[in-house]
Parts: C-alpha cells; sequence; structure tokens
C-alpha cells in the first residue's frame, strides 16, 4: 500500500511479490524469447523480485492495482509473516540475499538513473540494516542524557552549549522524519487492519529492525560462503502458516449476499426471508422452502462461499476401488465418497462442507491430502446408491 504504489508512480520496475499476479500471454512470450525460454529463473531465490525487474527491462507495463472486496476488504492472500524469531530471520534472510546480494551480482548497477534509485533503494538495507539496531541503541541515549541534562546541576561551559545545540537540533530533525514515516506506516496498516493493530508500528519496527539485523548477517555469511566455494546459493524453504478456518469466516460474504451476487436472487426477497424465517432455519433451507431459489443454487453459492469445487463428478472421474477406500460406515456417517487420487490427493464428494472433526476423522484412513467436491444431496443419493454397499 505504500512501497509499491511509489514504485508506480515513480517509473520504477514493480516486483511481482510471489502471489497475486497476472502476466499477459504476450509479456511471457517475450520473457521466455529473451531468456532462453525461462520464464522463471530457477538459480534465482527472489524469482518474484527477478521478473520484475526483467519485464520493465523488455518494456512490459507494469501495475500495482489492488483489488477491492468491500469497503475495508480486499482480494488477497492471507498469509502470515513467520511469528517465530528464528522462522522470521530465515524468511528474511532469503529476501535479503536473493534483493539485495544476489541481484546485485547479476545486474550490477548497469541501468538508467531512475532505475539506479530503485537498486540504491533495494540494496541500502545492506548498510542500513546493520545500523538500524545500533541507532535504537543512541536514541535511547539520547533521550537518557537529554533528560539528565535538564536536571543535573553542573557547569556548563559555551562549548558545551553550542555542542548541545547542535545535537538537540539534529537529534529533533531526524525524531521528526521517523516520526513522520511511522505515521506513514501506520495509517497504510489502519487501512487494511485497523488502528488497533497499527497503534503498534513503533514496537513492530524496533522489533523489525534486530531482525533485518541479524537477517542481513546471516546473508552476508550465506552469499560469501556460497561464492568462495564456488556452490549455488541454496533456496530457504519458508514454512507458511495460513490463518484456520474459523478465522476466515467473518471475511466471507454471506450466503444470502452471494445468492444475490449471482443474481439468483433480488435483494428485496432476501430481506424479507431474513425477516420472516425463524430463528432456528438455516437461510438457504428457508429459500428453497419458500422457492425463491433451487437446491443447484443455494449449493453453487455455498461453494463459491467457502471456495469448494461444486458439480456431480462424471462417471469417468469416479474409480470404483477408490470409492472403497473409506469404511462404508464412515463414509454414510459424514456423507461422503471419495472417487479418485491425483497428485497426491484424495478427492472426495459430499453433501456437507468440510468440518475440521470431518477432515481428522477421514485423515486417518488416508495419509493423503484430502481435497472435497461439493455435492447436493440428490446427487450424493445417486453417488452413495451407485457406488456404496446397500
Amino acid at each position: 500500500m505504500k512501497d509499491l504504489r511509489a514504485r508506480q508512480v515513480l517509473g520504477g520496475f514493480i516486483p511481482s511479490c510471489g502471489v497475486g499476479t497476472g502476466f499477459k500471454r504476450e509479456a511471457l512470450e517475450k520473457l521466455a524469447a529473451a531468456h532462453s525460454n525461462r520464464i522463471f529463473e530457477p538459480v534465482c531465490l527472489t524469482e518474484d523480485y527477478e521478473n520484475g525487474f526483467r519485464m520493465h527491462r523488455l518494456g512490459c507495463p507494469q501495475f500495482f492495482v489492488p483489488v477491492y472486496k468491500t469497503e475495508r476488504s480486499f482480494v488477497a492472500t492471507r498469509e502470515y509473516f513467520p511469528r517465530k524469531f528464528k522462522a522470521a530471520v530465515r524468511q528474511r534472510t532469503r529476501w535479503i540475499t536473493g534483493i539485495a546480494l544476489q541481484s546485485w551480482q547479476r545486474h550490477g548497477w548497469r541501468d538508467t538513473a531512475t532505475q539506479l534509485y530503485w537498486f540504491w533503494r533495494d540494496r541500502k538495507g545492506l548498510v542500513g540494516n546493520l545500523a538500524a539496531p545500533l541507532s535504537n541503541i543512541f536514541f535511547l541515549y539520547g533521550v537518557l542524557t537529554w533528560l539528565w541534562s535538564r536536571h543535573a546541576h553542573t557547569a556548563w561551559g559555551l562549548a558545551h552549549v553550542a555542542q548541545s545545540r547542535i545535537l538537540q537540533i539534529a537529534f529533533l530533525g531526524t525524531l521528526g522524519l521517523q516520526l513522520f514515516h511511522t505515521a506513514i506506516r501506520a495509517f497504510c496498516s489502519a487501512r487494511i487492519y485497523g488502528w488497533a493493530f497499527a497503534l503498534a508500528v513503533p514496537i513492530r519496527t524496533i522489533w523489525g529492525n534486530w531482525i533485518n539485523c541479524l537477517a542481513t548477517i546471516m546473508a552476508y555469511y550465506r552469499y560469501f560462503s556460497a561464492v568462495s566455494r564456488g556452490q549455488p546459493l541454496v533456496w530457504l524453504k519458508t514454512e507458511h502458516a495460513y490463518p484456520s478456518r474459523a478465522a476466515l469466516v467473518e471475511k466471507k460474504q454471506k450466503l444470502g449476499e452471494v445468492l444475490v451476487w449471482c443474481q439468483y436472487l433480488d435483494p428485496q426477497d432476501l430481506e424479507t426471508a431474513l425477516a420472516a424465517k425463524p430463528p432456528s432455519a438455516k437461510i438457504g433451507e428457508y429459500l428453497v422452502e419458500q422457492g425463491k431459489v433451487t437446491e443447484a443454487d443455494v449449493y453453487e453459492a455455498l461453494s463459491l462461499q467457502q471456495n469448494v469445487p461444486f458439480g456431480k463428478p462424471a462417471p469417468s472421474a469416479i474409480s470404483r476401488p477408490v470409492t472403497r477406500s473409506l469404511p462404508a460406515e464412515v463414509a454414510k456417517r459424514w456423507r461422503v465418497l471419495p472417487y479418485k487420487v491425483a497428485a497426491g490427493h484424495l478427492f472426495v464428494a459430499g453433501a456437507e462442507l468440510p468440518t475440521d472433526q470431518m477432515h481428522d476423522e477421514l485423515r486417518k484412513f488416508s495419509s493423503l491430502e484430502i481435497r472435497f467436491h461439493l455435492v447436493t444431496p440428490a446427487e450424493f443419493e445417486e453417488l452413495a446408491h451407485e457406488y456404496l454397499p446397500q
């Protein structure tokens, strides 16, 4: 919300930042032709940064477009930055190694004056990250000595007074600049996560300084160790952590809103149904009973809301031996049918949305990752009659 927008306004190349990136076919063909068909450079530790630079050099236009779902919600990949100190340093180490050191090795400083600024900006952390924790210490020392000088009864010479004035002006100037930078950062954080989260920006800034410092030291060590031995740089795998299903529920649209969005239901009919339905009734079931939507409409909306594929699998996609991979009693109790194995995943069709309890029980019978496929109750009954023992 801050850095990428500034890059776009000032004409800098825009890294794809790993996720949520779309490429035009023509751009991919340009990239392949210019780099021996290597659309992604296999030796790069930060291929998203590398591709942003290479596409800009090829003259491909780049845009950062925040896509809004609602006024305060974005279409985005939701993932936690590593919460453990060691994992956070490991992640930052790869970024610094790839963006600052490896990019310097691959591209040097050969480019236009405008792009040199962005090279400098992306690589200045090689020094700035090491100095940041020292600046925190000097800041604390400056505050304590200033407070001490205000209360200490000592005789100050003219030279000491003049020196103190210069230091005080420098202190206040740098402090004001930092407060301005922190305020902008807090504002950008508040737009997405709220002001309660944004108020902790000063604390996270100091904590981030120490993480970046250690990560820079590790990046220097790993990079120069590899260069001195003539070995390639090794990818540091990130242990990804994603929000749980429960944590994402509040970000999802309600079922009625999805039905309206799909144009299966008029907004007025939704408001009437919400006011008239019994408290214990589910909105989807009530709308089907009232004849406002069909069962298939509701299940298609559920699949969009929960991001689960929908539709009865074709007979050619169903493997009869796989349908026997779960005990019949378990399959009937949870109303699920395993129907194929592909790419290390067990695909399961069911008439109920998957719950954590369902997932945990099914995992007892298979070491494969389980992928759910939503079908209507009527379609599940057809599948059960065909493939499950009666």
